[in-house]
């Protein structure tokens, strides 16, 4: 695992433990050193191995991704993860509105498609309704547009105005068809060019369909003809929305997390001696760790059913499969 910008022989465990019990349903080793894109990769995961429709995961600060946070929701998981700000109690997101057609089976659904239909149309899916989850949609327009900033460009005073762009040799500007001051940017194959942003920002008469306009001279051309006027007169744009979607964990299920995930561990580090791996690679510390949690699982549910009740649990699940596999006639 590449830590502090150098390799060491470790691996970052992930598990999913659940919150009745405290068993360990599944797990993943992963060479990457933090847990950032851990969330949605492992949530799915443990929606698969419980086979449930609806499930909630709590996670620490250190799975504070917005992309993974958001990518679970779309899987129709709702993330309960804690802030990395300091006594902030949200998590706001954002992502792009979608105008869909959002029908009451769609809202119902457990789908990862009309799940994603709902939220990018800014509508709650009914699997989220009885979490602390806000959805909004908001406008917004065009930064650039909002800023109020001085015009910083030169002006020179001319009759009327122009279809050509002027040169001036000497002090090596161009005046652009309504007066404004070009000055030099670049040279390009012998010609040089002149333009600005500046100087076509809120321009009156803009003649280019980019940001600004340049213009190439020969080395002893001075004027060169406008050869197209861009009409302006376009319908505006509709401004752009946003879809924000804030989410408010229950502080003390964040406060529970230390006692579902972390027992395992704590458990396997001081009762089973588990503090270091013995082998070498990521598929043999994958086999070492299931082990580790094999042991640590059947310990658990001694715990719970007793030696007895484990045994027949055992015959049950021992029966039931000879009855699947039709082999029961020879153990009768």
């Amino acid at each position: 695992m590449l830590n502090n910008g150098k390799y060491e022989i470790c691996y970052n465990v992930q598990s999913i433990v659940d919150e009745k019990n405290h068993m360990i349903a599944d797990y993943e080793i992963t060479d990457k050193v933090n847990d950032l894109e851990q969330l949605s990769q492992m949530s799915k995961l443990a929606k698969e191995t419980l086979n449930t429709e609806e499930l909630e995961v709590i996670a620490d600060a250190g799975y504070n991704s917005k992309k993974e946070i958001i990518e679970t929701l779309m899987n129709g998981i709702y993330p309960t993860i804690n802030t990395r700000i300091k006594d902030e109690n949200k998590i706001v997101l954002e992502i792009e509105y979608k105008h869909h057609e959002i029908t009451e089976k769609m809202k119902k659904s457990r789908k990862k498609e009309d799940i994603q239909k709902c939220l990018e149309s800014g509508i709650i899916p009914e699997i989220f309704k009885k979490y602390n989850i806000q959805i909004t949609v908001e406008k917004i327009t065009n930064k650039e547009a909002n800023k109020k900033e001085e015009l910083i460009y030169e002006t020179v005073e001319i009759e009327g105005r122009r279809d050509y762009f002027e040169r001036d040799l000497e002090k090596d500007i161009v005046i652009c068809p309504i007066g404004r001051i070009m000055p030099r940017k670049s040279t390009k194959n012998e010609k040089v060019r002149y333009g600005r942003v500046y100087v076509c920002k809120d321009c009156p008469e803009k003649c280019t369909q980019s940001k600004f306009k340049i213009v190439e001279f020969a080395p002893n051309k001075k004027i060169v003809k406008l050869i197209k006027k861009i009409d302006l007169k376009k319908p505006k744009k509709e401004a752009n929305k946003i879809v924000k979607i804030m989410l408010i964990p229950e502080k003390k299920k964040l406060k529970k997390r230390k006692s579902i995930v972390e027992h395992p561990f704590g458990t396997i580090k001081r009762h089973m001696d588990g503090t270091y791996f013995l082998l070498k690679g990521k598929e043999k510390a994958a086999a070492e760790t299931a082990l580790f949690f094999l042991i640590y699982n059947l310990k658990r549910a001694t715990k719970i059913l007793g030696t007895k009740g484990i045994i027949e649990k055992m015959r049950a699940i021992f029966l039931f499969f000879l009855i699947k596999t039709k082999k029961i006639e020879k153990y009768a």
